[in-house]
């Protein structure tokens, strides 16, 4: 049976930690990264199935790096999701 892979690249630690329990608890193949500074690595390399991507990833933006991905690379084998986090206080 192939696995599924999946990438999240998230800049929090403790959201990171979560996808990561749940996703190998239910049966996927994880890589994790706390940063987008080399997505284009990151993707050439774990070729995912799913991308969970943050969009706002410390200075960098998710979005431009998602665009730029698309365009540099074959993504059209992942699926992608963007996830944004909002935190009130």
């Amino acid at each position: 049976m192939r696995e599924n892979r999946v990438l999240a690249i998230e800049d929090d630690q403790d959201i990171l930690d979560t996808y990561e329990y749940l996703l190998k608890d239910a049966g996927y193949q994880v890589s994790l990264s706390l940063n987008g500074e080399d997505i284009f690595k990151q993707i050439m390399t774990a070729k995912p199935h799913l991308i969970i991507l943050d969009i706002r990833l410390g200075n960098l933006d998710g979005g431009e790096n998602l665009a730029a991905a698309k365009q540099k690379h074959n993504t059209s084998g992942s699926k992608i999701s963007i996830c944004a986090h909002l935190v009130l206080i």
